[in-house]
């Protein structure tokens, strides 16, 4: 594929490419202030997402970079040493769901009577996209992406690990 590809991907190839070149730029850059660095990597991001929404939006495909890590190797082998020893019997769970928040008008309401319920109050810093809605959600409901109606918020996939130590 090329820059100017005109195929149904093209727009989000191309913000995406910039966004690579921006980050690219700042970070690239030893005189780089930091507040630029981190809104080239959330841009970055935020360019990937949009990028994975489309391609399953147009081909039913999952997620192109499911397997990037979004944390370095080098800050996982850091905490890894801090990690202290794991008692014997204990077990590890990780899971990783993939979720098309279908209706955000509803799924922001969903937030707001939940937060409601527990006599608590939105995050300050929280906006009506997907990913902060889900992280609501996240915080507090303690988490079963299974618990919400289909039509708002669906399971696209899922994988899970459980293993000793």
């Amino acid at each position: 594929m090329t820059e100017d590809s005109t195929g149904p991907l093209a727009p989000a190839t191309a913000v995406l490419i910039n966004a690579i070149k921006l980050h690219s730029d700042v970070v690239g850059n030893p005189q780089h202030e930091p507040t630029d660095a981190m809104r080239a990597v959330n841009d970055l991001r935020k360019a990937m997402d949009g990028y994975a929404e489309t391609v399953f939006d147009i081909s039913g495909w999952g997620n192109p970079f499911n397997e990037v890590d979004r944390n370095s190797h080098q800050s996982r082998k850091k905490r890894s040493k801090k990690t202290p020893k794991k008692a014997e019997g204990s077990v590890t769970v990780e899971a990783v769901y993939r979720l098309r928040v279908k209706d955000e008008g509803a799924a922001l309401r969903l937030v707001e009577s939940r937060t409601r319920l527990r006599g608590q109050s939105l995050s300050e810093d929280m906006s009506a996209s997907a990913v902060d809605i889900v992280t609501e959600l996240f915080r507090l409901d303690a988490w079963d992406p299974f618990n919400y109606p289909d039509e708002i918020i669906a399971v696209v996939d899922q994988e899970w690990t459980c293993s000793s130590g």
